[in-house]
């Protein structure tokens, strides 16, 4: 996963968006189970979380993380909770970066945005 930045975003920007959570799991099964689960909860509770939640494949390892805003500690209490079907991880920072940089790409274009890619096929950043 790499990312080009946009020309408006600068390092000390990237370091106001930190929080995350992240999961590896086991399959692709699982860690679809998780990321809607999220997905469904983040949904849901959108007045009290600004969060996005991602799925995608790491050295052929499936993951699911969480970045945004820290939330509330019951909210995250049950996002951890969700989480921890798989095994919490650190991610790289460039994948962290990438994924704080589509989160703000896609918070410009709407307050809920969802897509899907399959394994296999590029991920569009732009």
């Amino acid at each position: 996963m790499s990312a080009e930045r946009p020309e408006d975003e600068s390092d000390e920007d990237l370091g106001s968006t930190t929080y995350y959570l992240a999961s590896r799991f086991s399959g692709e099964r699982p860690a679809g189970r998780a990321y809607f689960q999220a997905q469904e909860l983040i949904f849901r509770n959108d007045s009290i979380a600004d969060l996005s939640v991602y799925r995608f494949q790491l050295d052929k390892i499936y993951h699911v993380a969480v970045v945004g805003e820290k939330p509330p500690e019951d909210f995250e209490n049950k996002l951890k909770n969700i989480l921890s079907a798989g095994e919490y991880v650190p991610l790289p920072s460039d994948v962290l970066k990438t994924l704080i940089i589509r989160r703000w790409q896609q918070i410009k274009t709407g307050p809920w945005v969802e897509r899907h890619y399959r394994p296999g096929r590029e991920y569009p950043l732009s």
